[in-house]
């Protein structure tokens, strides 16, 4: 996949990668297809105990998109990384707590909490 059409961007940051969303990107079916093979190709790729997913400039999550993290998380569980969740908005946190997926995943208020709390 060029870099032009990639929706996310990782870094390396010690044992945990962090993924961080294009600017502007959209959860439509289409678009968090995409993401999803990009976050699977992370897991895939690299030797990491943690997966920090960063929110920042994400106004509101898609039910495609829960359903992404819900398969990432499982699939990361099997090769014993943990998924953190950072930089929610409060919507996004508010839906979360909705529908109660704050109880599989550890949410944090910003990137370094994740990352302290991955070390």
């Amino acid at each position: 996949m060029s870099e032009s059409k990639k929706k996310i961007r990782v870094e390396q940051r010690g044992r945990a990668s962090v993924v961080r969303f294009a600017p502007l990107v959209e959860f439509s079916e289409q678009e968090t297809s995409a993401i999803e093979r990009e976050l699977t190709t992370v897991l895939d790729v690299s030797d990491i105990s943690a997966l920090v997913i960063n929110f920042t400039g994400v106004a509101l999550i898609s039910s495609h998109m829960l359903g992404v993290l819900v398969r990432l998380r499982n699939l990361a569980r099997k090769r014993k990384i943990e998924v953190q969740l950072a930089e929610l908005t409060e919507i996004n946190l508010r839906l979360f707590q909705l529908t109660r997926l704050n109880n599989l995943f550890r949410i944090y208020t910003s990137e370094d909490e994740a990352l302290a709390a991955a070390a």
